[in-house]
Formats: C-alpha cells, structure tokens, sequence
C-alpha cells in the first residue's frame, strides 16, 4: 500500500526486510527525521494518522514502521541547512519512473511533502525554512532540486550528478536461442580468422567476453571444434545451391604438417564465382590416373547432390597422371596454362645464369651481410625457387637491383667474401646477360599473370600465347622452336574456340590450321544440332543478329549473348560454357597455401576430416568476405 509492488509467497521477516529497503519508506523515515530535527515538536495525540497517496489515489495510513510521532514545527525566524535522502533509491526503478507523486496529507504541521525521483548517491543540501502558514516541500524532476511553494519558504537540493549502477545493470541474462547464436558468430570468427581453439579457454579471453556480455560463457575448444564446428561448415559450405553449370578445378598437394598427401576439388561456375567442394585423403594410395579418374567421378556425384550443379569440364595441372586421367574421362579436360608457361620459362632460362645468380644472392643471403646491403640502400635477397611462378625473372631483377649496393658492402665492410663474388659483381658481360633475360621474361610473366587471374578465361589466356612470339626480343630467336611447342600445347580446341566465340577477340589472330581445329571442334565435340551449326555460320559470316551484335563494339561478352540467346540457344550456351572456364588452376593454389596455413606444425593433430572442415569454411568465410568488399584475392 505504500509502494504498490506486489509480493508473493511472503513472509513476516521478508516483509520487514522489503520496509526496511523500499525507496517509498525510506524517502518517508528520512523526510519525517529531518522534520523532527529540524523543528520544536510536541506530541499531538488526537492527530489522524498520515495517509500517503501513491499513483493518484489514497492507501491506508502508514503503519507504525515508517511513520513518527507527530509533531508541529514552531517559526524560528531562521534557515537551516541539513542533509537528507542519503538513500540507495534507483532512478532506473519502475516506481519512480512513473508520473506519480508521494504526499503526506493530515500531519499535525499541517505540511504536505510532494516528492519526485532523487538520484542515486547525490550530495544534496536542503535548506529548510519555516513560517507560520502552510509549508508545501516539493522536488521537481526537471531541475533536480526542492522548491516550496510558499514565497517564505523553500528548499533547495544540490546534485552532482554522481550516480550509482543499478542492480540490473550487473544482472544479466541470456537465453539459449541467444547463445547459439553467439557461438556461431563465435566460430565464424574462430574459424575465419585461423585462431587456435586454445584461444577459447584462454582466461584473458574469457574475462574480455565477461565484459562484453556477463551472461555468456564462451564453449569449450571441444565444442568449438565439433558442433559448432560443423553448424558453419554446414551453414557455408554444405547442401549449398550453386549454378547450374561449373568447372572442376582439380590438383593434388602433400601436407607437410600432417604428413599426408590430399587431392582438393574445387567449383568453378559460370560466372566465375568459385567453391570448395572436396578434398580426398590418399596417404598410402598411389596417385595414379584411374584413382584420380574415379575422384572425379565421385565429385560429379557430390556436386549434383549437393549444390544441384552439373560439372562439364576439369581443369588441372600438367603432370603425366593429370594428362591420363583427362585422357579418360569423358568431360572436357583443361591444363593449367600458368602451369604451362612456368614450364616454357624453365625450358628458356639459361642454367649457368641462373647458378652465376644462385652464387651472387647465396653471398648476401645471410643476415649480417643482408643487414648492412640494406643499410646501403639494397633489397632483400630473393633466392629462385622451382616452385615459385615468376621465380627466375624476379631473382634476376634482384641481382640487378642490388649491385651497386653488394659493391658498397664489399668496399665498406669487414666480411669477408669469396673472391668470386668479387668476380660477378664487377663482370659486365654477366650483368648484361641479366639485363637481356629480364627483357626476355617479362613477356612470358605477363602471360603467367594474366592466366592466373581469377577473372581471366580462357580466351584472354590464348589471345596472350597469341601475342608471345611478338612480344620476345629479336635477339633471343633461337629459342622460337622452343616457344612454338610450348604454344602449340596450350592453344588446343577448347582456347581457340573460346577465343574465336569471344566478340572482342573474334578469333582475328587464329591462323588457318587454328581454324580447322575450331570446325572440327563444332562438328564433333561440341555436341550441337543442326540448328547450332547454322547458328556458328552466322556467327562467322557475321549475318543476320550477328551483324548487328558486332556493331555494338561496346557491349561486353556477357550481354552479347545474352541478346543471341533466343535465335541462337545452343551456340549461347556453349559459347557461355567455354567462356567461363578458367584460364588456371590459381584459385585451388591458393586453398592449398590456405590449407598450410590452417594445417602448420603447430596444428599437427588435426584430424583428417576436421582439417578439411576447417579449411572449407575458411575458404568459404574468405569468399564471403570478398563479396561485401572489393578484394579479388580469392
């Protein structure tokens, strides 16, 4: 009746504890002192006891624990400044949230207290004065201080504005909805990011997740790895539905962590968007071309299942299982054309160069004679690997940078170099050398960056063999045999088709054998009808639609077709299917440099399927990522 809360399943003691604690008796008990101490009182006995009017209607009089002997304040002629409402009241509290007011009517002084929320823990001064006349104390919401109505009289309250947290600030909940929720935000950072499940269990991290939300518990690293694990993998990467046609970018990759071999698979659409599908464990088995063949049946089988798309071409790279399994299996098979033009940079680079180079770098490589090249305005060294692409035009580039600063460290330091450092540096015939194998790989660089490009097809890949022998110094003809075979290995049916079908290219650089080996391609293997093959003579003769789709020199490959989509159905769609492959196995690099990553020497006990897990998710978190911003990495 004095605070209108409702209790249940009360007690006497709870009672008297929720008097003893309750804002409405304690801001009562307080008034009621200050008044006493603050004024000759003399007990009135014949007075009606108060009666507190809480929301606007009246209860019944106050009971004996928070009212006071009744007393009448005498008019001293004088203020005084005393203390009140220490209390611990809660602004935040229903009760005093609401528009009402507590006053006390019926009191021997014949005073009527109407009182509004104080904040917490405040340093409030009041001053009181009395008169003779009726005394109003009043404590407004909006300038946080007491104000009487009477001209004579007034109080006024100071506030510091120090308030204290409430209990429910400190009282949080969560439900389990809300924690799996936050469990999976929490694994798609885990495992987006690559952090070790360790981290999970970390004190530092558990106390940064108390001050977040106090409520919550973050799992163990056992839950993260297995159920969360796998409600991201399945939210990503399964029973996902991806586009009706793609290509299966196949490679195999030896996981030095883990000690196993594993062959990853990965989709490739139409469009050039591209996801992980699989990867096989063939630790103890051969990598031979029937294995392999049978891998990529069962990826035709998975991906039909599980992303309803139909895989109508493989991509690999040029080792001799990957050419036999091509051999045998009925779909399109592509090679890798970075893979290629590596190879026709290791069949140009001159072997003693190269040995000359391995010698200089190796001098400079070691790290007090890479510390003062650096100091001399040098670069880092960068030493050739086979397995790197670009690798010999880039160590010969850093040969070349960094030889006046290699012949400062030899005449200001006190290392000692062989004498055949000493040789190199200052021998011109091999500087130019350098210079002239820079010259000749740049070209053949920029083939291999152009093919492995994610937005690259492979019609860009055959206009750049196309262009090669143009693009070599004269001075290096005698390597044109060798640069003919490495051409005539990459541009097979499916590059000069595509070439040929793409509007910018139109196949204007084909010679006439190329030609042949496109009609021969349209007759047998593109599996066309009549209705196509009449479509692929407009298209050459450049007739009917065709003629005036070439006239839009603007419009790109995709809106090209799109507009000979209804006359010509099956010439668009294999036009559509050859222009969309991928002019290198790149991207499925790239998951194998993810995959190390994940899988490291510190990760060693990684199970087999969970390493997969991991790294489809990762992949597949990495893609999303790439789609909300402008990266092309992956």
């Amino acid at each position: 009746m004095l605070c209108s809360k409702i209790l249940s399943n009360t007690s006497k003691s709870r009672l008297l504890m929720h008097r003893n604690t309750c804002n409405t008796s304690k801001l009562y008990k307080t008034v009621t002192t200050v008044i006493n101490k603050s004024t000759p009182t003399q007990n009135n006995h014949n007075a009606e006891p108060p009666v507190l009017e809480v929301m606007g209607r009246a209860s019944s009089p106050i009971s004996p624990i928070a009212s006071s002997s009744t007393s009448e304040t005498q008019n001293q002629g004088k203020r005084k400044h005393v203390n009140i409402f220490e209390s611990d009241s809660d602004p935040d509290d229903p009760f005093y949230k609401s528009n009402s007011s507590i006053t006390m009517p019926n009191l021997s002084l014949k005073t009527s207290i109407v009182c509004s929320p104080l904040p917490l823990e405040t340093d409030n001064s009041i001053l009181l004065a009395s008169s003779s006349s009726e005394k109003q104390l009043q404590m407004s919401d909006y300038n946080d201080s007491f104000t009487s109505t009477n001209s004579d009289s007034f109080v006024t309250v100071k506030n510091k504005n120090k308030q204290q947290g409430t209990i429910q600030r400190y009282h949080d909940k969560i439900t389990n909805a809300e924690i799996d929720l936050v469990n999976f935000k929490l694994g798609k950072m885990f495992f987006g990011c690559n952090i070790p499940f360790s981290v999970v269990e970390s004190v530092h991290f558990k106390e940064f997740c108390q001050s977040l939300r106090p409520a919550y518990k973050p799992p163990s690293r056992t839950t993260l790895s297995t159920s969360v694990l796998n409600k991201v993998h399945d939210s990503f990467c399964a029973a996902i539905k991806f586009h009706s046609n793609s290509a299966l970018l196949i490679d195999g990759w030896k996981n030095e962590a883990a000690n196993t071999k594993n062959v990853a698979c990965l989709l490739h659409s139409s469009n050039g968007e591209a996801l992980f599908l699989e990867s096989f464990d063939l630790t103890g088995t051969k990598e031979t071309a029937l294995e392999l063949c049978n891998i990529v049946d069962r990826c035709i089988s998975l991906a039909l299942e599980k992303h309803n798309t139909n895989i109508y071409a493989v991509i690999s790279d040029n080792a001799v299982n990957m050419i036999k399994m091509g051999k045998l299996t009925t779909l399109w098979h592509l090679t890798c054309n970075s893979h290629t033009v590596n190879l026709l940079a290791k069949d140009l680079v001159s072997k003693p160069l190269i040995d000359k180079a391995k010698v200089l770098l190796k001098a400079f490589h070691g790290p007090d004679a890479e510390k003062e090249l650096l100091n001399q305005g040098g670069r880092r060294i960068q030493m050739p690997c086979d397995t790197r692409w670009c690798t010999y035009r880039d160590s010969f580039k850093n040969v070349l940078n960094n030889v006046t600063p290699m012949k400062k460290v030899l005449a200001t330091s006190t290392i000692i170099f062989n004498e055949i450092v000493h040789k190199y540096l200052f021998d011109t015939i091999f500087l130019k050398q350098i210079s002239d194998s820079i010259e000749l790989f740049n070209p053949i660089c920029e083939l291999i960056n152009v093919s492995q490009k994610s937005t690259s097809s492979i019609a860009d890949a055959a206009e750049a063999w196309l262009d090669l022998p143009n693009k070599i110094p004269r001075d290096n003809e005698g390597f044109e045999s060798k640069i003919k075979k490495r051409q005539n290995y990459a541009l097979n049916k499916y590059l000069l088709t595509a070439n040929f079908l793409h509007p910018k290219y139109q196949g204007k650089k084909l010679t006439p054998e190329h030609k042949d080996i496109i009609e021969d391609f349209i007759l047998n293997f593109a599996e066309i009808g009549p209705e196509g093959l009449n479509s692929f003579i407009e298209y050459k003769e450049k007739t009917g639609l065709f003629k005036i789709l070439f006239e839009k020199q603007t419009l790109s490959t995709t809106a090209f077709w799109s507009f000979a989509k209804n006359k010509h159905p099956e010439l668009q769609g294999l036009a559509y299917k050859l222009l969309n492959l991928p002019a290198s196995t790149a991207q499925l690099e790239r998951v194998f440099s993810n995959w190390s990553y994940i899988h490291n020497s510190l990760r060693n006990r990684l199970n087999p399927e969970r390493s997969r897990k991991l790294l489809s998710s990762y992949y597949s978190l990495k893609l999303n990522e790439k789609n909300r911003s402008s990266s092309n990495e992956y």
